[in-house]
């Protein structure tokens, strides 16, 4: 008799489940795996990438003034960069990236014409940028996580801080005197008084405004210390807004102008000859007449005799030439020496300037 006929049998169905399973458990593996591999080229970047010397850098420093509050700080941020050689329709993406980015899309499309296997597309985009960019799903754009600098008060404290371009190396003021602290996510304070500072750079927008001049500047000192509490130079910029940056926005002229001393010699002239004791408060002088060719502006007041003091306030130039022939040229060369007169101030600013008179013409 013949036996009924099986499709499969016990052991054949058996096999069949163990095929299916181990079917399904591969296409499931390859599955992850892909899903894996762009999550990681889009949205986790690589700290170190073989193709460039791009290497994921420790947040750099914050800068606090004198009470406490931070005035430059760093955030998390997204730049993209693309190996061009694996990109096919260049001219399509160039199109894509210059609408999403707000960039010009010939200089994308000749960024990825380039033979480099690493170009920068742009530095520190916007969340809604970087979530176009995702939605683009283009797997050959890397996402690095970098920092961005911040400057909460912006304008205000714009010549004290400086800047620092697109790698976070400082450029000027205080974010390049400490370089090399703010790198190593090192914190600085500094003496300036922001709440101060927000005021004077007010108050002199409005004398500015009132004179209608094209800059100026203000200083507020504590005396005794030497500290700066506020310094404000005229016209200024925002540190994040690289379109506000031109030379005569980037002039520091507080540090980096030179300005006739004019009549502020005359109580430098004075404090030289009390430094020496070559002068006394009740010593007097004839402001009458002319002195060695020099006259006053106004009129001598009272009988023309002044002691140290009034010579000053009148600002006599007839009664300090008397002073300064009396101090002699060898004191005053010797006392500017003394105080650094004519070398750079030292402060915490490399872009300050040396001055511009010559320290050996004293006629």
């Amino acid at each position: 008799m013949l036996s009924k006929l099986k499709l499969f049998d016990s052991d054949s169905l058996k096999l069949l489940h163990r095929r299916v399973f181990f079917s399904i458990t591969i296409f499931i593996f390859v599955y992850f795996i892909s899903i894996y591999r762009i999550s990681s080229i889009m949205l986790f970047p690589d700290s170190i990438d073989d193709t460039t010397n791009y290497v994921k850098k420790i947040i750099r420093g914050n800068i606090y003034d004198r009470n406490g509050n931070i005035i430059a700080t760093s955030i998390e941020s997204i730049s993209l960069s693309i190996n061009p050689t694996e990109i096919r329709n260049k001219k399509e993406l160039a199109n894509k990236l210059g609408l999403i980015l707000d960039l010009d899309i010939k200089k994308i499309e000749k960024k990825l014409l380039s033979t480099s296997k690493f170009v920068w597309i742009k530095r520190n985009i916007s969340p809604i940028e970087y979530q176009e960019i995702i939605n683009l799903g283009e797997i050959n754009i890397k996402a690095h996580k970098e920092f961005k600098r911040i400057y909460p008060y912006k304008n205000a404290l714009s010549h004290i801080l400086g800047y620092v371009d697109i790698d976070q190396i400082g450029q000027s003021g205080i974010e390049r005197y400490f370089e090399n602290d703010l790198s190593k996510s090192q914190d600085i304070i500094i003496s300036i008084d922001t709440n101060l500072q927000q005021l004077v750079r007010e108050n002199l927008l409005k004398t500015i405004n009132n004179y209608k001049a094209e800059s100026g500047l203000a200083i507020v000192m504590d005396i005794p210390s030497g500290q700066i509490l506020s310094s404000v130079s005229f016209p200024d910029y925002n540190p994040e807004d690289k379109s506000t940056y031109n030379n005569n926005n980037l002039i520091n002229r507080v540090f980096q102008s030179n300005y006739e001393m004019g009549s502020t010699f005359k109580p430098i002239t004075a404090t030289i000859g009390f430094d020496l004791d070559i002068l006394d408060p009740q010593m007097t002088f004839d402001v009458t007449k002319k002195y060695l060719n020099i006259s006053d502006h106004d009129k001598y007041k009272d009988n023309g005799i002044y002691d140290v003091e009034k010579i000053i306030v009148e600002s006599s130039n007839i009664g300090t030439a008397q002073i300064a022939t009396l101090i002699g040229k060898k004191n005053q060369k010797d006392f500017f020496e003394k105080i650094g007169f004519n070398k750079k101030i030292n402060i915490e600013n490399k872009e300050s300037s040396a001055p511009l008179g010559n320290k050996n013409n004293w006629g």
